[in-house]
């Protein structure tokens, strides 16, 4: 399983970075979801992440491709509010593309590389939005990235062998402990 950690914007840089430092071997992927922040502070703080020794090919960056580009990621996650993936191949030829999707029929028409589908389960981060049924997930013929109230008691039950997790990373007391206790669950249930 593949664990990929979202950004919520709530940390100032240095706890941010000390955070991710720390879970650094545990997070496969790093999305920089950071709306709040201006494209100049965004920059600074993936500097410090690469400063500190995060690894530039597990970082992702959301929405902000200019930013991703003056960085030299590789990829960035496009949403709404995103530019049309056809300009993007167009003008950032060099990105692999991670669209959000909320539905099975938006992640089947997707043209991006790869699709973040969400909500999996209930969350409070989107209280309105409802979870995609178990049933409607298995008809999925694409693989994607499981979003949306997945925790260590539930991600047995999450079938994408990558998952992106948020609250459960920085809302816990050690990040690095609950991505492994995630790993843990996972692996138990599948070994039964």
């Amino acid at each position: 399983m593949k664990i990929h950690v979202l950004s919520d914007g709530k940390q100032t840089n240095e706890q941010f970075v000390k955070r991710v430092m720390q879970a650094e071997t545990e997070i496969d992927a790093l999305h920089f979801r950071e709306y709040e922040r201006t494209a100049k502070e965004l920059y600074q703080l993936i500097d410090q992440c690469l400063q500190a020794g995060f690894p530039l090919h597990k970082m992702i960056v959301h929405d902000r491709l200019d930013v991703a580009h003056a960085h030299q990621i590789q990829t960035v996650q496009v949403g709404y509010r995103s530019l049309p993936i056809p300009v993007i191949r167009v003008r950032f030829s060099e990105f692999s593309i991670i669209e959000s999707v909320h539905s099975i029929e938006e992640l089947h028409k997707s043209e991006a590389d790869q699709c973040m589908l969400s909500p999996i389960f209930h969350t409070s981060c989107k209280k309105d939005a409802i979870p995609l049924a178990a049933d409607i997930l298995q008809t999925a013929k694409r693989p994607y990235i499981a979003l949306g109230g997945i925790t260590p008691h539930n991600v047995h039950l999450v079938k994408s062998e990558r998952i992106a997790i948020r609250s459960g990373f920085w809302e816990a007391e050690n990040g690095c402990d609950i991505l492994k206790i995630y790993r843990e669950m996972r692996e138990n249930y599948e070994e039964l």
